[in-house]
């Protein structure tokens, strides 16, 4: 048990760890970059438990990271890791996990006083043996926020450096925050959620936080604050609430996140009137800032311009429903990260970020003027269906942009929105030359599956990996190509290849691989129907591989059975 346990962190979080271990570890006990061994049946258990070697403060560490369950069951198993729980500084309770293992038969306020007591009960016996708390994480459905400030303030007591607090309240009602949390002096982290926060009370009586997570906390006031420890500071807020303003001026700050109010319909059809406020931010000052997120805020082009400016190290960006925002332009040297998604207002974009390597789009078709990226860009599209000529001929330019990524992903609804119509294929060129890869991601399936991958690889007619991913289904359909001839002249192309300097797959498509297509719905009629389209249409094709069987092709026509 344990040492399954161990495979679950390693995976997880081991090799994070490992630089913190071997800088606190005497020689015996460093620990080596790659898997443990696989232990033999010739090991005793006492020799397969690695953890119970470890120094305490590795074991606690290691803890810190496993949910209290697993925690709790491996006890059972190791003496050690028994004793070591028992004294483990970092503390997680969860009420209504803690409720769902009592006997139906007991009262809420049986319930309640059960879990009372194993939430102070740990923090007694730290207190006993003169222990630091490292962190306190608290979860509860709320009735009385007074019953858990005792364990708040122990914590505190003990020089907790990470709080979190999750009030749930059963009426939608916000709690004011324990008092003991606006003088919390050591405490590094806090997350709190389901609060009335005095946001600057907070960070002028906590001169040591460096992260500060509200969630779904209720404030309304002018937050102006100057911090130089700040390092991340992220607010969430309810229906209809929201802070009026924020100003932060804080050098050290590498990470800002706001998620604006959302309108909840019915709150709005039973309440008499609805008054919608804004929230300000400025943001200008703090120039080390690597990661923004904005969710419903309310900014605007020319804000958006002046922080890009501003923001010199920013490297991860995401506007999600930034309803004020219409022509969008980032021009960035360091930017890697770029998410713009339903920000319904956006008609036109320019993006000039040379390091660029991840990009989310979700909206309608605005006229992007171009996009500058690295070469290693991995793009991901959702786009409103349409269809006009007019709108595939929009679809079709903003495919032109991304011609050079290492990866497109689309997302779409149905297959048949990827489906060009014929006028429309003989009238435009193929936007995707270059592609090599190409992710397709359907909410739902199709059935004529050699329409869509004739209708794709028009799209992007030199593919190599093709991917066909949907709720119940995905496949992949894998590309060789032949050397393309120099030598042949303009007469010897055909129409799809002459504007281009390399021939389309139809004329140098060497081998198929094809993947787990028998095991869809229809499996057989599109295996059968995709073979003979390969082997029809690709003129120097010389083999298809379906699962373990390879079909020899020559001259379109199969020279074994299928």
């Amino acid at each position: 048990m344990v040492d399954s346990l161990l495979l679950r962190f390693w995976f997880g979080f081991g090799f994070h760890l490992i630089e913190f271990t071997n800088s606190v570890l005497p020689e015996a006990y460093l620990l080596p970059i790659g898997m443990p061994d696989r232990p033999t049946s010739s090991k005793t258990m006492s020799d397969r438990d690695r953890i119970s070697g470890l120094p305490d403060p590795i074991v606690h560490h290691i803890m810190s990271f496993l949910p209290s369950d697993d925690v709790a069951r491996a006890g059972s198993l190791s003496k050690t890791w028994q004793s070591l729980g028992s004294t483990n500084p970092n503390l997680d309770f969860d009420q209504t996990a803690f409720q769902r293992t009592l006997p139906e038969t007991l009262s809420a306020v049986e319930k309640l006083d059960l879990f009372l007591t194993s939430l102070n009960r740990p923090l007694q016996r730290l207190e006993e043996r003169s222990m630091n708390v490292h962190k306190l994480k608290l979860r509860a459905i709320v009735r009385d926020p007074r019953l858990f400030e005792l364990a708040v303030q122990r914590a505190l007591k003990s020089n907790a450096q990470e709080i979190e607090l999750d009030y749930y309240d059963l009426d939608n009602r916000y709690y004011k925050m324990p008092q003991c949390l606006y003088s919390a002096k050591p405490v590094k982290r806090m997350k709190l959620t389901g609060f009335e926060a005095g946001i600057v009370d907070l960070l002028s009586g906590c001169p040591s936080i460096e992260e500060l997570d509200l969630v779904w906390c209720n404030s309304s006031e002018d937050v102006k604050f100057s911090s130089d420890k700040l390092l991340k500071f992220h607010v969430e807020l309810q229906v209809c609430g929201g802070l009026k303003s924020i100003e932060l001026d804080a050098c050290n700050l590498q990470s800002f996140s706001y998620y604006g109010y959302s309108i909840d319909y019915n709150a709005v059809r039973a309440a008499s009137s609805v008054t919608r406020r804004t929230c300000t931010i400025n943001l200008s000052t703090c120039t080390f800032l690597r990661s923004l997120s904005l969710k419903n805020a309310k900014v605007s082009d020319r804000w958006l311009e002046r922080h890009i400016s501003a923001l010199a190290h920013l490297e991860d960006l995401s506007l999600v429903r930034c309803g004020g925002l219409a022509s969008v332009r980032i021009f960035h040297e360091k930017l890697k990260r770029l998410h713009l998604i339903s920000c319904v207002k956006v008609e036109e974009a320019e993006i000039d970020c040379p390091k660029l390597r991840r990009f989310v789009f979700e909206g309608g078709l605005p006229r992007f003027g171009f996009l500058n990226s690295s070469g290693s860009l991995v793009a991901t599209l959702t786009v409103q269906k349409g269809t006009t000529i007019w709108w595939f001929r929009q679809f079709r330019r903003l495919l032109g942009l991304f011609d050079h990524c290492k990866t497109l992903e689309i997302i779409c609804d149905s297959y048949e929105e990827l489906v060009f119509p014929e006028e429309a294929r003989e009238s435009f060129l193929p936007p995707l030359h270059d592609l090599k890869h190409l992710k397709i991601n359907c909410r739902s399936s199709t059935v004529d599956y050699t329409e869509l991958v004739d209708n794709l690889l028009w799209l992007s007619p030199h593919l190599e990996i093709m991917f066909l991913n949907s709720k119940v289904e995905n496949h992949c359909l894998k590309f060789q190509y032949k050397k393309i001839s120099e030598e042949k002249g303009e007469e010897d192309l055909l129409y799809c290849c002459r504007a281009y300097p390399k021939e389309c797959w139809r004329h140098c498509l060497e081998k198929v691989i094809i993947d787990n297509l028998d095991g869809s719905a229809n499996g057989n009629d599109n295996r059968k129907n995709l073979l003979n389209f390969f082997c029809e249409n690709a003129k120097g094709l010389e083999s298809i591989q379906d699962k373990s069987r390879t079909f020899k092709v020559a001259e379109g026509k199969f020279l074994n059975n299928q």
